[in-house]
């Protein structure tokens, strides 16, 4: 029997549909559904209740879960934080050396292709991702490598089906029925739905007439058949925000980042969270309550703010030039190093496309970006979880601001932006990526160091690294971050081509398999070129292979730190593990 009418609150429908010893898919970052989250910690904190969690990125709000003894496993692509900066989770770190959880680790795409071969109903799909990396041998029971049946490519990865129990996932509106507008950006939240066993436990902004959702029938992702349950949640993804693509009915949000912050902090010690717990959940026993306790005010501001940033359009880049010198971090050099490689490469090879990752080379690519447009040279700049084509928008370096979001060309999902936008060897892409460790060969390790280190994972680097025709690396110098060898391959360093830290460049000549440097930074004026290469050499676990025409990387010019700092006023990406 189809039930009609499929409303609940929120207490109900999760007492209805959520059982002990479920696999529970959770939607992603443009879909967070925080309020639902949240019920779950109400309802069976303190119960073992036995809880996989499918989750493509595992942050501090999954935490009161883990803490409450509620979760066995978590099945991700990256388990750390990403704002304002990307890096470890304290708190998560301590559960895997503790081994009360288990940590399942994939790449952002090969978990979304596991849940769309569920939705599909096929048992596995074929994916570039994954080849020659751990992640793929350490999941060899749910990862094979196969030879192309038809003998034209490459052997490819094969990659098994994964259907959770029950999905939970926050839209922005829906009718009694269940049918659902969710997030027009997307990493697993369609996927995850279609592929559930159960079907999904649905919280939406608004709740409208099914005549009202019609108006927007091309938006509308989730059908009212897989639903088990609706309920009206306002601002159920606090503290992330929602979207909403002209939709006059509800109102977006914009990301509540004093409140990520606070969180990010709260939950990085086990000590903090229990008092967390007992503030923002123990202490209010519905959604209510807790909006209540982050104020109105507070929430309304959230709206303004959203609006405000999408009716002001593309900000203009505006130049403050400094009246004098200063001297520079060695992050500063990095970043302009890496901004005129980046531009080097896009001249010379013709990429159409640039895809980055969090932190100083997706600010570099920005620089760039603009610095060639300056000459007439146009690239399109584009996130993997599915913003192509955009603005680099000064004043907010957050990959995620809705600063950027608003000025992209293209808002998809993970699954379209891999399978359409990144194709090695056809659409032409670069890559640009961060790493926890790096070896002589171009080897990632963004996942994790002996004996109990637990870094981030992938998220979206191994595909990436998979897609991409080529790929820059950047990251910090130190012995234990530039090793001989890394001992866990997130991502395999075929396509990893140039190499910068904060002490130089480092380059694989064509057809050469290790990187040679090619070009130093002078440490003080007046260095000598032995002195700056014995250094160099001092924090490089590998010999270092030295070209024969060594360069010297000047500093950057004041115009250059002009364009830096109104991109980046607040300098989070000028310090720190990024």
């Amino acid at each position: 029997m189809i039930q009609c009418e499929k409303i609940r609150p929120l207490k109900q429908a999760i007492q209805e549909h959520i059982r002990p010893g479920m696999s529970i898919h959770i939607s992603d970052l443009f879909s967070f559904p925080i309020g639902s989250m949240m019920e779950l910690t109400r309802q069976f904190f303190g119960t073992d209740a036995r809880f996989t969690l499918i989750v493509a990125a595992a942050m501090s709000e999954i935490v009161p879960l883990l803490a409450g003894g509620c979760v066995k496993k978590v099945i991700h692509s990256f388990a750390g934080q990403i704002y304002p900066t990307a890096g470890p989770n304290p708190s998560l770190q301590e559960y895997f050396k503790s081994g009360k959880v288990d940590f399942e680790r994939w790449s952002m795409l090969a978990l979304t292709l596991r849940l769309a071969a569920a939705a599909m109903n096929v048992g596995y799909l074929p994916t570039r991702s994954l080849v020659g990396s751990d992640i793929g041998k350490e999941n060899h029971e749910n990862f094979k490598v196969i030879p192309d049946p038809f003998g034209e490519e490459e052997p490819m990865g094969v990659i098994k089906a994964l259907a959770p129990d029950i999905s939970i996932i926050h839209g922005l509106m829906g009718d009694p029925l269940g049918n659902t507008i969710i997030s027009p950006l997307s990493v697993t939240a369609v996927q995850g739905v279609f592929a559930s066993k159960k079907g999904a436990v649905v919280t939406v902004e608004k709740i409208v007439p099914t005549e009202v959702l019609r108006k927007y029938s091309h938006q509308v992702k989730i059908p009212s058949y897989l639903v088990k349950s609706i309920t009206e949640l306002p601002f159920g993804a606090h503290p992330w925000c929602m979207l909403s693509p002209n939709i006059e009915e509800v109102e977006g949000y914009d990301y509540d980042y004093d409140f990520i912050v606070q969180g990010r902090e709260n939950t990085a010690d086990l000590e903090n969270i229990k008092s967390l717990i007992q503030k923002w959940i123990r202490n209010c026993p519905s959604h209510e309550d807790y909006l209540d306790m982050v104020g109105r005010d507070r929430l309304a501001q959230l709206k303004e703010s959203y609006r405000r940033t999408k009716e002001q359009g593309s900000i203009p880049l505006r130049i403050t030039p400094r009246k004098t010198l200063v001297s520079f971090t060695p992050q500063e050099i990095r970043i302009y190093a890496v901004t005129m490689k980046i531009a080097k490469i896009m001249k010379k090879r013709g990429y159409p496309l640039l895809v980055a990752g969090i932190g100083i080379g997706n600010l570099a690519s920005w620089i760039a970006k603009e610095l060639l447009k300056r000459e007439g040279i146009h690239f399109d700049v584009a996130v993997d979880t599915g913003i192509i084509g955009y603005e680099p928008q000064p004043g907010d370096p957050f990959i995620f601001s809705l600063n950027t979001i608003f000025a992209a060309n293209i808002l998809t999902g993970v699954n379209e932006t891999y399978t359409q936008y990144f194709q090695k060897g056809r659409n032409r892409t670069l890559g640009v990526l961060g790493s926890g460790q790096i070896d002589k060969f171009g080897n990632l390790n963004s996942t994790f160091i002996p004996p109990d280190i637990y870094l981030p994972g992938s998220g979206g680097a191994n595909d990436v690294a998979s897609y991409s025709d080529e790929t820059l690396v950047t990251m910090p110098q130190s012995s234990r971050r530039f090793v001989d060898q890394v001992p866990y391959i997130t991502c395999p360093g075929d396509s990893v081509r140039t190499l910068i830290s904060d002490l130089g460049v480092f380059e694989k000549p064509l057809g050469e398999k290790e990187f040679l440097l090619t070009e130093y930074f002078e440490f003080t004026e007046g260095c000598e070129e032995k002195e700056c290469v014995r250094a160099i050499q001092e924090k490089c676990g590998w010999d270092v292979k030295v070209a024969p025409e060594l360069k010297v990387v000047s500093a950057p010019p004041p115009a250059f730190m002009d364009v830096l700092n109104a991109y980046d006023p607040e300098g989070h990406f000028r310090e720190g593990f990024v």
